[in-house]
């Protein structure tokens, strides 16, 4: 679980820096001060995560973040938050063909924000796509103040934090993450990583090919049962 310590909240034994945008959610502040802050956040970071959700793609936003990844040589992985609810949840999908045309939907997204981001000087970017409100469902602590309390009990309760966690494909970035960290510790401090991202998503992928099938063979109880 992540607390607060100081400016940025700490998540074990990492710092999350939410940086708003410089040209969205900052209406109170100045441009300039909103951009020093998320500078500051790029240059500190071993990682930058730029976020999109499948209703919003555009990554011009992001032209000076590029300007400052490529000043400090940071890697760059790009979140996706898919906000179809039935998207990787087989008790409401559970027709293996519906699931793919689901997946093809995301993977258009994706090939979307690789292109904006390639447009504004980020070329190369993995791309993780989530869904996060699941991810949140999975993983909050109780009790549990956000918003959507019943779904969350209801959730939990059919199908339990672990399906909802693996559903959520939350793992999957999570454990790029980790590998990297393992992986690359000194190259992320030294500034030095650059391709071996793509290398281990794509050794990841293998791991998310064996989770699939194993959601699909979960949907082909389920429907069974229906």
């Amino acid at each position: 679980g992540a607390h607060t310590r100081g400016a940025a909240p700490v998540w074990e034994s990492c710092k999350v820096y939410d940086t708003p945008g410089v040209n969205g959610c900052g209406r109170k502040n100045k441009r300039a001060d909103l951009e020093q802050r998320a500078r500051n956040a790029v240059e500190v970071a071993d990682f930058v995560l730029v976020c999109f959700d499948s209703q919003s793609q555009q990554a011009t936003e992001f032209t000076k973040v590029a300007e400052w990844v490529h000043q400090f040589n940071k890697p760059v992985i790009a979140v996706l938050n898919n906000r179809n609810a039935v998207w990787r949840f087989p008790p409401r999908v559970p027709v293996g063909a519906a699931r793919a045309n689901l997946s093809r939907t995301v993977a258009q997204h994706a090939g979307n924000i690789q292109d904006e981001l390639a447009a504004v000087g980020l070329t190369g970017v993995p791309v993780v796509a989530l869904a996060s409100k699941r991810a949140l469902f999975a993983r909050a602590s109780l009790p549990f103040e956000g918003p959507d309390r019943e779904t969350l009990d209801k959730h939990r309760q059919e199908h339990g934090a672990d399906k909802l966690e693996r559903w959520s494909n939350f793992p999957a970035l999570e454990g790029l993450l980790v590998q990297c960290i393992e992986d690359h510790a000194v190259a992320l401090r030294m500034g030095a990583l650059h391709d071996q991202l793509r290398g281990v998503l794509d050794a990841m992928a293998a791991g998310m090919d064996a989770a699939s099938r194993e959601t699909v063979g979960e949907a082909s109880v389920i429907e069974a049962q229906t």
